[in-house]
């Protein structure tokens, strides 16, 4: 809610943006990754996917914390002025995030980008009179559609080949994300949020105090939960999500993206193991040609290649 949502709604990175995952110290601050892995030159799926802290507070520090708290308030997440640094990228807050504001804020993306409070009933009815329905109209837009979609997307990867893979064979679209909290001396609390085209869910493992549940607790135990509840959630399986017209798949060279750091679209000659698709808007993909010389491009598509890299931010 506070990085690649904000980041993909204002059109400064891409799923496939290249970022540099490395321990990197920003004017003091200097998050580590899970184990100290570091990754190197990835996409911004894969970041997602793997939960790789460090590219996160990159992207924050090039959208600015300010605009990330606006959308973060947007969605319903409180925030204070202590909160206004890098380690709200990782889910640091001053006054902590309450399990309803997190389930709200992937309640915004199933619903396409539209913030609704959250509600668990739908309805109660006696006798056949309808004593209580829930208002499903009315919301107010956080993300555009076309943003909250390709994030929508990124999140699948997490449950497809990411940190929550253990749902990967549940048979029907569910994006999510899993998270873990802890202190030096162990972790207090394991979460998975997620989603599918029905319902959207928040499974969380802790304990009232802050006692450690141990080193071995993490997002990934939470998944499991998922799959557990999933598997026998529904009589017919969701529907998949809903691809919006203005999102379009590009194949991408391998060699441009490993060597230069860059994107560009792949040769009409590429082979199919020398390049990789992914998803863009239509209007913010990239339009460089493999190969071509870089005297020979046009001033905007310079532009253009230069807007869908993010490998050395200024720390502000």
């Amino acid at each position: 809610m506070a990085v690649y949502c904000p980041a993909l709604d204002l059109k400064a990175i891409t799923p496939a943006t290249p970022v540099l995952d490395e321990k990197t110290d920003f004017d003091g601050y200097s998050p580590n990754n899970f184990h100290d892995k570091y990754y190197g030159w990835t996409t911004m799926r894969r970041a997602v996917a793997d939960s790789m802290n460090t590219a996160a507070v990159k992207v924050l520090n090039s959208i600015g914390v300010s605009a990330a708290i606006n959308y973060l308030n947007k969605n319903g997440i409180k925030t204070s002025e202590q909160d206004r640094n890098l380690s709200i990228a990782l889910g640091s807050f001053y006054n902590g995030v309450s399990l309803q504001e997190l389930l709200a804020g992937y309640l915004t993306l199933a619903n396409s980008g539209v913030y609704k409070s959250v509600g668990f009933v739908d309805e109660i009815s006696l006798n056949g009179k309808v004593l209580y329905k829930k208002n499903t109209e009315n919301g107010a837009r956080v993300f555009r559609t076309e943003s909250a979609y390709l994030m929508t997307d990124m999140l699948k990867t997490v449950a497809d080949s990411g940190t929550a893979k253990v749902l990967s064979d549940i048979g029907f679209d569910v994006a999510g994300k899993t998270g873990t909290a802890g202190v030096k001396s162990g972790n207090t609390d394991a979460l998975f949020c997620g989603y599918d085209t029905r319902n959207t869910y928040l499974f969380w493992l802790g304990a009232e105090s802050s006692d450690p549940l141990g080193s071995e607790i993490t997002g990934n135990v939470s998944a499991r939960m998922a799959k557990s509840f999933l598997e026998g959630a529904y009589t017919t399986p969701p529907s998949n999500f809903t691809r919006p017209a203005d999102i379009v798949e590009k194949k991408l060279d391998k060699k441009t993206f490993s060597e230069k750091h860059a994107l560009a679209v792949a040769g009409v000659d590429c082979k199919q193991n020398e390049a990789f698709t992914e998803l863009f808007e239509i209007d913010n993909c990239p339009a460089v040609v493999a190969e071509t010389p870089e005297n020979d491009l046009p001033p905007e598509i310079k532009m253009v290649s230069q807007r869908t890299h993010v490998s050395s931010m200024s720390v502000r």
